[in-house]
């Protein structure tokens, strides 16, 4: 019974509330004039109507009808078209070389696949058969072909032109090609260095031995970077007797050391060429690389001591007094001054 009259009392109690907020909104919301009710009254006259307005009605979509599978056959896949590939850029070939390249004709069977072995197996190959003095004519002519080519290793073509030399019979044709290569622009310049002294171990034996003389004087006299090698092998020559060389020889030595573009090493040559020989003639020039410092000076005075002219001792003297001198230069007088008396 309390608990009943408890509820009818919070009700009432939430109904004075809410007449009480209801009375407030009234209160506060302000009552619209005459004016202005008219006019809302006349917006609504003039206002089109819903129905009339233009509403965009969305178009159906167009279908072709689906084909009947039952009755109709199947449309074949198109074939892609293929991506068209790009031109080609156009490589110009190599221009042809000049020097003779390697038949492989010529490759005897027992070689077979030479051109294709990597460079270390070429020389393996070729070093076992190079102190053989009796090599079959195939694999002489193979040797005697493939010198030529530049694309073998040095040390291969080193090795084939040793057997070459090696051989018992000797071929006395053999120094033509190896003036040719001395000859021939394509191949390297140390390639070429080897064939000056290939070219003079040929000379005991060939059948030729002015053409011999006329290359390696050739090549000593012009302005080639190997004159150097060729003045040395012509003085080699002379030691072992095989030529003799008159005093024209001497002037190409002196030319060397007067050339300020000439290298250290061809004016280190000169000097040796001119000491071996004893060229007296030359002693002038000498002095002059022996009594200043440069890398010369050891040679220069090792010429001199080879020539031992009497005037020259004071010289060897005063290097062995300079406590400037170096070492090596030191040595040099030290056996020089031996030479004089």
């Amino acid at each position: 019974m309390k608990t009943t009259l408890r509820i009818a009392i919070i009700a009432f109690a939430i109904l004075i509330i809410a007449a009480a907020a209801t009375a407030y909104w009234m209160l506060q919301t302000p009552t619209p004039t005459p004016q202005q009710t008219a006019n809302a009254k006349a917006q609504s006259v003039n206002a089109a109507p819903l129905a009339d307005a233009e509403i965009p009605i969305p178009k159906p979509e167009t279908r072709s009808p689906e084909p009947d599978a039952s009755n109709s056959e199947p449309e074949p896949t198109p074939t892609p078209k293929p991506t068209p590939r790009p031109e080609p850029t156009h490589v110009p070939a190599p221009p042809p070389k000049t020097c003779r390249a390697l038949d492989p004709s010529l490759v005897p069977p027992e070689f077979a696949g030479f051109l294709d072995w990597d460079s270390r197996k070429q020389a393996q190959a070729v070093t076992e058969r190079m102190k053989n003095p009796d090599l079959d004519p195939a694999t002489l002519s193979f040797f005697k072909a493939a010198i030529h080519d530049p694309e073998l290793g040095l040390l291969v073509r080193n090795n084939m032109a040793n057997a070459l030399l090696n051989q018992e019979r000797k071929d006395t044709q053999l120094y033509r090609e190896f003036i040719d290569m001395c000859r021939d622009p394509e191949q390297s310049e140390r390639w070429r260095a080897y064939c000056i002294q290939f070219l003079a171990g040929t000379r005991p034996y060939t059948d030729d031995k002015g053409a011999v003389d006329r290359t390696l004087f050739g090549l000593a006299r012009g302005d080639d970077p190997l004159a150097s090698q060729a003045q040395m092998m012509l003085a080699t020559l002379e030691q072992r007797g095989q030529l003799r060389l008159d005093g024209e020889f001497a002037t190409l030595q002196a030319a060397v050391l007067s050339n300020e573009t000439a290298t250290t090493g061809d004016r280190i040559a000169a000097l040796s060429l001119l000491g071996q020989r004893k060229a007296a003639e030359c002693r002038d020039i000498i002095r002059q690389y022996a009594t200043k410092p440069c890398p010369e000076r050891r040679v220069a005075i090792a010429a001199l001591g080879q020539i031992a002219d009497p005037e020259d001792k004071a010289i060897i003297q005063a290097v062995l007094d300079d406590p400037e001198a170096g070492f090596l230069v030191k040595k040099a007088a030290e056996t020089a001054i031996k030479n004089f008396k």
